[in-house]
């Protein structure tokens, strides 16, 4: 089985794909519809995984992955993904879990988000979020969730943990919207 074939294995068949003229690394993006519930869009990433990246000594291969409301599905996420991706190939940069990557800018035109969040695909089944090519290369899928100024202080000032943690008390489930209000993290 290839990259390709466990994504349709466990998103069901592309939707979409986006491959620009300007991608030099090759990172392209595909969607999927319903995926990974109803009325839900998701984004990965495809080709990021190509390139080996390195952090203290171990070696990861990573894809990205971003859900959203099907309402908010545009071109832009995509184009982000494989941007994001291109930036972690040219800075040999390692995304880990509970991490923050913040911007200068606003990562969507429609929206304030200035950051992603690092999480594993928790919302998809538990053999999903690994891929294993061979004995000596295994691919792991990142979720991205997108978070306003304020939240990245949030996580920064009190760590991760409990970010997901009031994640999981508060039921704030409407991540998956561009339209959503600021969460309200104490």
């Amino acid at each position: 089985m290839n990259l390709v074939n466990h994504l349709e294995r466990n998103l069901g068949l592309i939707d979409k794909g986006w491959n620009p003229n300007h991608n030099y690394q090759g990172v392209q993006c595909v969607g999927f519809k319903d995926e990974p519930y109803e009325e839900l869009y998701t984004y990965s990433t495809l080709g990021l995984s190509d390139f080996l990246l390195e952090k203290d000594g171990k070696k990861y291969r990573f894809e990205l992955l971003l859900s959203v409301e099907q309402s908010c599905k545009s071109d832009e996420i995509a184009s982000f993904l494989i941007n994001f991706g291109e930036y972690l190939i040219e800075k040999q940069e390692v995304l880990l879990r509970g991490e923050v990557k913040s911007f200068e800018n606003s990562i969507f035109t429609k929206s304030k988000f200035y950051g992603v969040y690092i999480s594993i695909p928790v919302f998809f089944d538990d053999d999903f979020h690994i891929y294993k090519v061979d004995e000596n290369n295994t691919v792991i899928f990142v979720s991205l969730i997108p978070l306003y100024k304020s939240e990245i202080e949030f996580i920064k000032n009190n760590g991760w943990e409990l970010f997901e943690d009031l994640l999981e008390e508060e039921d704030m489930a409407d991540f998956w919207s561009f339209q959503r209000e600021e969460w309200q993290l104490r």
